[in-house]
This record gives structure tokens, C-alpha cells and sequence, in this order.
């Protein structure tokens, strides 16, 4: 029968799958693709050869993997998915590839594709001469060693006639590859064992090599070790003996339709590096083992090593050690400091541990050990990664950063400093279990760190990132989150600590101005966060409201955060502005004494006249006015401070009016200048408090940031503020930051050369955002989704979704492995969530943290009661019918037939007979069932039956 995928059809596909099942059939399993059928996941290539069967008894599907077979079914609307999703390891081996190919250019690889073109189609089984024919072919280190060679020319010379019928065998196409191997096999060994009594070695690589050089159009060059790694990188059980070159040849067609066909610039190298006197392999069958050879055996690319590193003696475990000192170590203390032994071989090593009476006994353990020794000594590099291990338990995972080292004081004395990036990963490692240093070979492995090391630099940025938002639908844990990031952004070590504790530690920190908590609402304002004018008590009854420019949420984080920076390294312009400040108020806490025992204060001006001090005013400003008149004049701290600063002598003060209002403006001067000049005056109050204890009051914070300039935040990092907006999506986010919304980039922080910023329009200061303020935002996705959002907002801001997951409650909640009474609470949540999902969308799921704390029927009651039946209800805006087909119908009752035929008022034209007849359903109040009803209705939401 003929090949004629054309006329396959959509039942063809069906009653493929369907027979696949009844007979259970096993499958090939694909590289990287899946066809999902019936919510079932298939490889593409299988379903489609059981397809053609249906279709005309032929058992066959010559088209490779990829695209060339899956655009067959995705005519009929199949969903092709990738098996790796976004972390697909082969695509990483080619990556590595890619850069190791750019660096060598192949020069050690070549010679592969040189010695196919030199000897294209041969051997040639039609030669007069085989045995000429056969010895005059170069096949290098490409037959298993030279004992495979030595036989096959043995074979050659002796029995020429019957090695050429065997490879006539192996060549004709017309029969099928796994008897022509089989053959092949069975005829060498035949023949070899008649004429000597050793191995004959023509196995499959051997074979491999032969069926290359004759049609490398079809076939390539194979190894058992790259063979095995592969399958165990892809996920991919390996073939026995006698049919592993099948399966081989059968993934490199999936690899190169997969991966090299469709990659432009892995295309491109190819084309680049082979030179002219090299085979062109349009299939590209050489260069797909190449890749695999190159990458796994040979680990080409990888840029740096693993190294298995041991933490115990069998007596005692210095992990811990390690860990604290941030390095790996290992024993031996007493061969001394290798530098200084200027140890450069392994035969030094193997003298120094025989000089201390190390492996006398055994001299081939002294030798291996002295290799690992050196391996730690000389060959652990640099940015190498350390998988510190207690037998096949991991430890640690670490990246080396600096040289070796050596601590006569510590048993386990030879050292390399490591920067520890994971502690107790949950992964287990085999290899190399009986070394204390060994170097890891198996690629499937170093894919799981690299996986590992790349997750946890995602999560340390995400930590890092100065603008978060947590999003998801309710009862995800975003609020609960937030108090770990927060404190985590904070410096804080959350290892071990008890959620009480974490709690407490929030508090403090929120006591010390460090966190701020927020909700956002319809009524926040521009003026509850950044600034607006309010009214200030009086001090006392019968005076008189003052409103003043007051701080919001935000600003006041910002100015706590600049003062943080401020004090990172304190500057004498800061220094001077906080001792101006205090003593500022000390010159206004004696003014007011004075004035109320009634002295009279008089101040010298800069001519040689006086002002009086009139009094202090609520808002802190010192009064003065002139003699004999009644006009009176404000003098700020805020004023005085910035000519205290642009002013260190009075004296080179010469005209008062021009130089003071090129600092402060329009004000009286003359007022200012009395005033900063008996503050100077002022007998000095001695420093007895350190400033490392130093109280600072708001006032003074305020102070010392106004005089800070933009150059004085760059380089500094400070202690991290953290603003948390609850429910960030609720308040009108435009309105709220007003042009804030710009300075929170990363980019646009003070302290960056994009720095930004604004006046504000109250107060009219100058205001920017510092680089220590961390905001993160939560967002309840069932109130607005992400994409509603304020596109200003979105952009700057990276969003984390938090979405529903059940398997949390097996493994934190209550209820032992997460069932009560034979309920599964991470199944029940997860139907509950596929269910509204199909109705809704995602963004309208139940979230885990309603299970954490069920730990019993009455309180799974309680949550269906309590939360989730009135999430429900809000979701589906009170539509029963969808709520039924959520939770099933033994959480309702119906009442039929209740009414009377007249219980309607008459309405002319209008018929209500039928609506008399409508069903009327009743939530059922769920803790009033008693379990027996309660645990049938969670049944019949599963679909489970009796």
C-alpha cells in the first residue's frame, strides 16, 4: 500500500487513539512535542502512523518530527505543546554548542566530515578487490578502538569474500535496518570465529561507522555514552543491545527536525564552518552527532565544571562550617599548604600523603585520592559550581570565588571561598558517591542545577525589584506574602522563624518607619500620599485651626529613606544641618521661656539696630517685628537652615537683601539675619550624646533632606524602605501618585543619571523618589484583571501572579496529607477551580488559603458556608444555575408548586401560568448539614458514586 497521509481524516485519528487505548499499546515517546487529544497527550509521529493504519492498513509515517508531522494534525484543530515548556535542556545543549563552535571552529571536529567526503559510498561490496577496497579507507578513531579495526582487517585479508557478502547485507536497502544489523552481526561473528578466537567487535557503533561512510545522507556516526546521556536528558528510556542504533538514528531525525531545521543561526555556523573539502551534509545527520558528541560526552561549551564535593569523614559532618564561612573544604590538614609544598602533579600529592602514613596499605586508593586532591587543589576554578553533598543528600549549591587557601586552625583545612546560592535544595545526586571531589558528568543533572541556580536569580531579582505586584484571585496568600518580601527586602533571615515571629519582627519594623502599610480605596487622595493641605490642631482651646502643607504615606517614606542614605556617610553639610537644627530649637525653647516670665527679647540686626522677638507661632516660626511697628515677620527653620548653609560668616555678608533672596527668596532679611546671627551667638550646647544613638526628630530628617543635592545619592544603597499597597487596583491610581507615577522607574531614582525631579504642587519643593524605596502592591484579580489596569501602572511595575495552589494544602495545611473523612481538599479545590475557570476565568478562582485551616468536617462547613459559597454567589451575580454547576445540587433545595394559580396580580396580555411552574431554588445552610448529607454533597460535586 501506498504512503498517502493526505487522505487521513479526523476519525482516522480518533479511532487511532481509541484503539491505542483499548489494547494499550505502547508508544514511542517524542523529543520535544505532544499532540493533546481527548485531554490526553500523545507523540505526534505514533498517532499519526496508527492514523494511516486506520486509514489503509499500512503501519508507516515517513515524515519527520516537528513541524513536518504536526501541521497534519493541527489541521483538524489538535493542540501541539512542547514537553519542556519554557525550560527545554536540548535547547540549552545547543546554545553551548553554538558558543563552542564559535571559539574552536570545529578544527578538532572537522576531520569527520573530511575522511565521509573522502570516502563517500565505501566501502564498495560491487570491488573486485575487497580487501584492498576495505584497507584503504581511512576510518580513524571512528570504529571502537583498534581492536574493532584490527578484527574488521583481519576479516579483510583472510576472508575477503565473505566480509564483502556481509556488508552487502548491511547496505541493501530493500530489508529492513534491524535485520540487516542483526545479520551483519551474526556473519562477522561467524566468520571471525574461525579464524580467531577473540572478540570480533563489529557491534552497533562499529556498524554505525560503516552505513555513515556509505550514505551519510541516512545515517551517522554513533557512541553508546552520548547515546545514553541523551535519552536520559530528554526523558527517554534506552533501547537494549541490538536495538539501540535504531532508536538512536530514529532521535537524531527528531533532533534534527526539532531543533536544527528550525534554528536559522545554528544553520548558518554550519554553513560558516565547513570548509570545502568536507561533506556537505545536506541532512545534516554528521553535524546533529556532532552537536550531541561534542556537548555530552565531551561537555563542550559548558563554560565552567560541577564538582561533587564531600562535607564528612564518616566520623563527623562540617557543613555547617562551611557554610557559615562561606567556603568548601576538605581533609588531609596534615599534608600541609599545597602552595607552599609547590605541589604541580599528582606524584607530589601521592609523596606528601605517604610522607604523613596516608594509604601505605593501598596504593591504588592513595593514588585516586591524591587525584581528587588535586582536582580541588588545581582544577576547581572560578565561577566552577560546588554541590556540597552528605552522601546522595545535597547540601548546598555554590559558585567558587576565589583561589585556594589553607587554615592549619580547621580539620577539614584545604579551602576555596564559595559564595552559597542554595541551601538544601530538594534534589539528590548519585554520581560520584564514594569521592570527596569529583567532577559531574552526567548533563541531565548539571541542567537540574543550572535550573535551580537560574530560579533562585530570578527570585533574588524579584526581591530586589523596587516595584512589585502580587496579583491573583482570593485567598491566593498575596497579603501573607507580602510580609515576607517585605521583611526579606529588609535584610531580614526568615529561616526557621514561626509565622508569630515573622509577625512580631513585621511590627518592629513597621514601628521604626521602615514598612509602611497601605489599602488603597475610592477615597485615597494625592493628598493621603504624596502631600496636601490639612488642618493642625491647636494647641490650646480657643486658638485658632492653622492649616499647613503636611506630608502623605509616601513622601514621608521617601524622606525617611533619604535620611537614610544621608546618614550612610554622613557629610560635614549634613552634619551642619542637624546641629543647626538642634540648636535652633533650643534657641526657641529658651525664647519661649522668656517670654512667658515676661522678659523682653531684643536682637542686634546688621547695622547696628534691634528687632523684637514678638513671640513663637504655632507652626514653630519665630516672630519678629521692629520697633514701634506692628508689621510682623515669620523666620523659618527651613529658611534660616539653608542660609546657615550658604553663609558660614556673617561677616561676608554685604548686602543682606540681594544675597539672602538668592537663597531664600523674597523675605525680610534683615528679620533672618538677627535671628541666624544670635542663634550663632547662642552659647553652645556640647554634643554628649554619640551619633551612632542620636535621636533625630522629624524636623531635623525633613532638614537634612532638603539640603541633600542629586549628586549626594549617588553610590549610596541605604537601609531598603518598603511601601505596601494592598489592593492596588482599587484606588484610582492616576489620581493618586499624580505625577509620582513617572519617578518610581528604577531609571528615574535619584542617584541614577536618568534621575527625575518634580515640584510639588503644594508645598512647592523639589521632590524625587530615592533608589531604597521598595513598593509592593497586591491585587485581588476577581475585583479588576491586569489588564485593566492603569497602563501607566503596568509599565512600571513587575507583576508576580499568585495563583490557587492545592498541592500547598497536602503539605501546610491542617488536615494530615490534606483529606478529611476520606475527602481530598487539593482535589475538591482544584474541580472547584476547573469548573469556574470554564464558566469565568482564571481570575475568578477560589484561592488555596481557605483549606489551610481546615483540619476537620465542621470547618470545611464553615468555609463553604462562610467564603466560598459567597464568593460564588458574588462571581455569578447570584446565578443558581451556574453556582449548581460549580458545587453540584445536594447544596440546594427546590421547592415545586408552591404558589397558588392567583398568586400573581393580574397583568392583561401576560401569561404567568408558566412561571407558577418554575422551579425555586434555596441554598442550603451548610452547617446545619450533618456530615453524613454534608459529605454526600462534596461528593456529588466530585462525581464520585457510592
Amino acid at each position: 500500500m501506498a504512503f498517502e497521509p493526505e487522505k487521513i481524516t479526523k476519525d482516522h485519528i480518533l479511532k487511532a487513539i481509541e484503539k491505542i487505548k483499548q489494547e494499550k499499546l505502547d508508544l514511542n515517546p517524542s523529543t520535544r512535542w505532544n499532540v493533546v487529544i481527548n485531554g490526553q497527550s500523545f507523540p505526534p509521529k505514533e498517532i499519526m502512523r496508527y492514523a494511516h493504519q486506520e486509514m489503509n492498513g499500512e503501519f508507516l509515517w515517513t515524515y519527520g518530527g516537528g513541524e513536518a508531522t504536526n501541521k497534519w494534525l493541527k489541521q483538524f484543530d489538535f493542540k501541539i505543546v512542547s514537553k519542556t515548556e519554557n525550560n527545554d535542556p536540548v535547547l540549552g545543549l545547543i546554545e553551548r554548542y553554538k558558543e563552542h563552535a564559535l571559539k574552536s571552529k570545529l578544527k578538532d571536529e572537522l576531520y569527520k566530515w573530511r575522511l565521509v567526503k573522502a570516502f563517500h559510498g565505501r566501502p564498495n561490496p560491487d570491488s573486485s578487490d575487497f580487501t584492498n577496497e576495505f584497507l584503504s579507507i581511512n576510518f580513524a578513531n571512528l570504529i571502537d578502538g583498534p581492536r574493532a579495526l584490527a578484527s574488521a582487517n583481519l576479516l579483510a585479508k583472510n576472508r575477503p569474500d565473505d566480509f564483502c557478502e556481509a556488508f552487502k547485507i548491511l547496505f541493501n536497502e530493500e530489508n529492513k535496518l534491524e535485520y540487516r544489523l542483526s545479520s551483519f552481526e551474526k556473519r562477522c561473528e561467524a566468520i571471525h570465529s574461525e579464524i580467531s578466537h577473540l572478540p570480533h567487535r563489529q557491534d552497533e557503533r562499529t556498524m554505525a561507522t560503516y552505513l555513515a561512510f556509505y550514505d551519510s545522507s541516512k545515517y551517522a556516526f554513533y557512541k553508546d555514552s552520548f547515546y545514553q546521556k541523551y535519552c536520559k536528558l530528554i526523558g527517554i528510556k534506552p533501547e537494549k543491545r541490538g536495538k539501540k542504533l535504531i532508536h538512536y538514528l530514529s532521535l537524531l531525525e527528531d533532533f534534527v527536525e526539532n531543533y536544527i531545521l528550525e534554528d536559522s543561526e545554528l544553520l548558518n555556523l554550519k554553513k560558516q564552518l565547513l570548509t570545502d573539502d568536507c561533506y556537505e551534509d545536506l541532512n545534516h545527520k554528521i553535524f546533529a552527532q556532532d552537536i550531541l558528541y561534542s556537548t555530552l560526552d565531551q561537555q563542550k561549551g559548558l563554560g565552567r565544571n560541577y564538582w561533587r564535593v564531600g562535607t564528612s569523614d564518616h566520623k563527623s559532618n562540617y557543613w555547617d562550617i562551611m557554610q557559615d564561612n562561606q567556603y568548601i573544604s576538605i581533609g588531609w590538614k596534615e599534608i600541609g599548604d599545597l602552595r607552599e609544598k609547590e605541589v604541580k602533579n599528582k606524584k607530589d600529592i601521592i609523596q606528601l600523603l605517604e610522607s604523613e602514613g596516608y594509604y601505605l596499605d593501598d596504593k591504588k586508593v592513595g593514588s585516586r585520592k591524591a587525584g581528587e586532591i588535586l582536582n580541588f587543589y588545581n582544577d576547581i576554578k572560578d565561577g566552577d559550581i560546588i554541590i556540597a553533598q552528605a552522601g546522595s543528600d545535597i547540601l548546598g549549591i555554590g559558585e567558587v570565588v576565589d583561589e585556594y587557601n589553607y587554615d592549619s586552625s580547621q580539620i577539614f583545612s584545604h579551602f576555596k571561598p564559595v559564595e552559597w546560592k542554595l541551601q538544601s535544595p530538594n534534589l539528590k545526586n548519585i554520581e560520584g558517591l564514594r569521592t570527596t571531589v569529583y567532577k559531574i558528568s552526567q548533563l541531565d543533572f548539571i541542567n537540574k542545577i543550572d535550573h535551580l541556580l537560574k530560579i533562585n536569580k530570578k527570585e533574588q531579582k524579584m526581591i530586589n525589584e523596587l516595584n512589585q505586584i502580587l496579583f491573583g484571585p482570593p485567598g491566593t496568600g498575596k497579603t501573607y506574602y507580602t510580609l515576607n518580601k517585605a521583611l526579606e527586602l529588609c535584610g531580614e533571615d526568615l529561616k526557621g522563624l514561626s509565622r508569630a515571629d515573622i509577625k512580631d519582627r513585621f511590627e518592629q519594623l513597621v514601628d521604626e518607619g521602615r514598612i509602611i502599610f497601605t489599602t488603597f480605596h475610592q477615597s485615597m487622595t494625592y493628598e493621603d500620599f504624596v502631600e496636601g493641605i490639612k488642618p493642625i490642631e491647636p494647641e490650646k482651646e480657643g486658638d485658632p485651626v492653622v492649616y499647613r502643607v503636611e506630608e502623605g504615606i509616601f513622601r514621608k517614606l521617601c524622606i525617611e529613606a533619604s535620611f537614610s542614605l544621608a546618614k550612610e556617610e554622613e557629610s560635614v553639610a549634613t552634619e551642619n544641618v542637624l546641629d543647626f537644627s538642634l540648636a535652633f530649637d533650643i534657641f526657641v525653647q529658651e525664647t519661649e521661656e522668656n517670654l512667658a516670665s515676661g522678659k523682653s527679647i531684643e536682637l542686634d540686626t546688621k547695622n547696628g539696630g534691634k528687632v523684637i522677638v514678638d513671640g513663637i507661632s504655632q507652626q514653630g516660626n519665630i516672630i519678629i517685628k521692629h520697633p514701634g511697628r506692628d508689621n510682623t515677620y515669620p523666620v523659618s527653620k527651613q529658611r534660616l537652615s539653608k542660609l546657615h548653609a550658604a553663609f558660614p560668616d556673617l561677616d561676608d555678608v554685604n548686602n543682606i537683601d540681594q544675597q539672602f533672596r538668592s537663597i531664600i527668596g523674597g523675605s525680610n532679611s534683615t528679620a533672618n539675619w538677627s535671628v541666624l546671627n544670635a542663634i550663632r551667638n547662642n552659647t553652645p550646647v556640647a554634643k554628649e550624646t554619640p551619633k551612632e544613638i542620636r535621636k533625630y526628630s522629624w524636623d531635623d530628617k525633613v532638614q537634612v533632606v532638603k539640603s541633600l543635592k542629586k549628586e549626594d545619592y549617588k553610590g549610596k544603597t541605604g537601609d531598603p524602605y518598603v511601601l505596601i499597597i494592598d489592593e492596588i487596583n482599587r484606588g484610582n491610581v492616576s489620581q493618586i501618585f499624580g505625577e509620582l507615577i513617572t519617578l518610581i522607574e528604577e531609571d528615574k531614582r535619584l542617584g541614577n543619571p536618568e534621575a527625575i525631579q518634580v515640584q510639588l504642587p503644594y508645598s512647592k519643593e523639589w521632590f524625587g523618589v530615592p533608589p531604597n524605596v521598595h513598593i509592593i502592591g497586591t491585587m485581588n484579580t476577581a475585583d479588576r484583571s491586569v489588564e485593566a489596569l492603569d497602563t501607566a501602572l503596568r509599565r512600571r511595575f513587575s507583576f508576580t501572579e499568585m495563583p490557587p495552589k492545592p498541592k500547598i494544602i497536602k503539605s501546610e495545611g491542617k488536615a494530615v496529607n490534606g483529606i478529611i473523612n476520606g475527602i481530598d481538599l487539593s482535589d475538591l479545590l482544584e474541580t472547584i477551580n476547573r469548573r469556574i475557570e470554564k464558566l469565568l476565568n482564571k481570575d475568578h478562582m477560589v484561592g488555596h488559603s481557605y483549606f489551610l485551616s481546615v483540619k476537620g468536617l465542621e470547618e470545611l462547613k464553615a468555609a463553604f458556608q462562610n467564603k466560598i459559597i459567597p464568593l460564588l454567589q458574588e462571581y455569578f451575580f447570584g446565578d443558581y444555575g451556574k453556582i449548581g454547576l460549580v458545587i453540584g445540587a445536594n447544596f440546594f433545595e427546590i421547592e415545586y408548586n408552591q404558589i397558588e394559580d392567583e398568586f400573581f396580580a393580574h397583568f392583561e396580555d401576560y401569561d404567568s401560568g408558566s412561571l407558577l411552574e418554575r422551579k425555586v431554588y434555596y441554598l442550603r445552610n451548610v452547617q446545619d448539614m450533618d456530615d453524613d448529607t454534608f459529605i454526600q454533597a462534596i461528593n456529588v460535586l466530585l462525581r464520585k458514586t457510592n
